[in-house]
């Protein structure tokens, strides 16, 4: 059911051109504009995080990092989280001579850390 809302929001959105909500977005600055930079701030350097754990028995680059913990959020967003840090897994076990259990460790011990985090921070 959610699906086609979105398809029917999204033509509703979208139907006078990209250029209005381009505009929107840059023209004001403020709310969605200013989230948009805040996620893509947050989703770079939780990037640079995993590859800081990465590195240690293979140096990636910033790239691909962040290519496949995008297409892990990607996948977060159809499926449950497990799939999105699988796919994550999948892709730079694909793309580099790490095997994939390191790297899927890697990426349960990223969120390992924001879950000590975040119950360290919650009173």
């Amino acid at each position: 059911m959610s699906v086609p809302l979105a398809a029917v929001l999204l033509y509703l959105s979208l139907r006078r051109g990209l250029e209005g909500v381009w505009q929107t977005i840059a023209g004001r600055g403020g709310i969605p504009g200013g989230r948009m930079r805040c996620s893509c701030v947050s989703f770079f350097l939780r990037s640079l995080r995993w590859r800081i754990l990465l590195n240690a028995e293979q140096r990636l680059s910033v790239g691909l990092v962040f290519s496949a913990n995008m297409a892990g959020y990607l996948e977060t967003v159809f499926c449950r989280p497990a799939p999105g840090k699988l796919v994550r897994t999948f892709v730079i076990g694909a793309r580099s001579s790490l095997s994939k259990t390191y790297v899927l460790t890697t990426a349960l011990s990223e969120r390992l850390m924001d879950a000590i985090t975040l119950s360290c921070g919650v009173r």
